[in-house]
């Protein structure tokens, strides 16, 4: 197995966290345009050999075309789709983007996934490795597979104090 090698990254300077910070803005910004803006201006974001992790669909993308093909399948697939940020922090790498994807899964994404017509809110984070240009040359994308079974927090099943293992039937 290859081992990932990555640069050892320079201390986080406020010049460097405000960049970071627009960048990672400017990369959400062109996910929430959906498939209403051109290739071109989608891909003005990234290295033009992006390396892109979708750790979901465990698919390894390489170079704009890849992801603006990931772009126009997801947003292609789904209706209402909109992302709000959590929060955006800056690292000295890049950036991590909080966020939840809302929608409704109206279209197929053949073949890994068939659509369910469900409404959902699913929390994802993208983390963004920018390089001295002001481009993402990488993105590692977390969230999970059942995206489309996710709900706001305030849905979310509380347990107060007691082991775990007490509330499994």
């Amino acid at each position: 197995m290859a081992q990932q090698t990555h640069p050892t990254p320079s201390p986080l300077s406020l010049e460097n966290s405000t960049q970071h910070l627009s960048i990672a803005e400017k990369f959400l910004s062109g996910w929430r345009s959906g498939n209403t803006i051109s290739t071109a201006d989608f891909s003005k974001v990234y290295t033009p050999d992006v390396v892109w992790f979708d750790h979901f669909f465990q698919l390894h993308l390489v170079g704009t075309a890849a992801v603006d093909q990931l772009r126009q399948r997801w947003c292609g697939a789904m209706d209402d789709l909109s992302i709000d940020t959590v929060a955006i922090l800056p690292t000295a790498e890049g950036a991590v983007a909080q966020v939840i994807n809302r929608g409704i899964f109206a279209r197929d994404m053949l073949p890994k996934r068939k659509a369910t017509g469900k409404r959902y809110a699913c929390h994802a984070c993208y983390v963004l490795r920018i390089n001295a240009e002001g481009l993402v040359e990488k993105v590692d994308e977390y969230q999970t597979m059942a995206f489309d079974d996710g709900v706001d927090i305030e849905g979310y099943s509380k347990r107060d104090g007691g082991p775990v293992k007490d509330l499994v039937q």
